[in-house]
């Protein structure tokens, strides 16, 4: 039914714009419920990706770590053909990390490098992932890391002033 279906894209717009002006007004918690209701209940909406991110990024931003991450998540399963799906993935890694889960975080950043092995976090993600092993005492599994994010770097991967992951 048309209409049925234009009634839904504007109530996923109204929710969307709801979830803008709560941001601008610094209503957060209450923009993350707007952005998260596109992205749960318009999931075919031309912008749940970007409220589906939003609210993840709002989640991680209150502290609720497993709410952002699961978010996240999603986003990188439902659009892991998006442009921004290998970012949303890397940022998996960094809540955990941020959380000081740093088993997780590990893991995190082994599926980065599974599912982007070439990508433009690939050197961040092995140093990243070899220091949570480190933090873990796994030494073994951490060099391996460490020397890929070397050798990564020394190829041309990156510019030393952007080696930002070497801190």
């Amino acid at each position: 039914n048309k209409r049925f279906s234009k009634n839904q894209d504007l109530a996923a717009d109204a929710a969307f714009t709801a979830g803008e002006v709560y941001e601008q007004m610094a209503y957060f918690d209450r923009a993350q419920v707007a952005y998260a209701l596109v992205a749960d209940d318009h999931s075919r909406h031309k912008r749940a990706s970007d409220a589906l991110f939003n609210a993840a990024v709002l989640a991680q931003a209150q502290g609720q770590t497993q709410e952002a991450i699961a978010r996240y998540q999603k986003y990188t399963t439902r659009y892991r053909n998006d442009r921004d799906a290998e970012d949303v993935l890397f940022r998996v890694g960094v809540v955990y990390e941020d959380a000081k889960n740093y088993g997780k975080a590990a893991e995190a950043y082994a599926t980065y490098l599974r599912r982007y092995r070439d990508g433009k976090h690939a050197i961040e993600a092995e140093a990243r992932a070899g220091r949570n092993e480190l933090r873990l005492g796994q030494e073994k599994r951490a060099q391996g890391h460490l020397v890929a994010a070397i050798s990564r770097w020394r190829s041309g991967g990156q510019s030393p002033a952007n080696a930002r992951w070497a801190a």
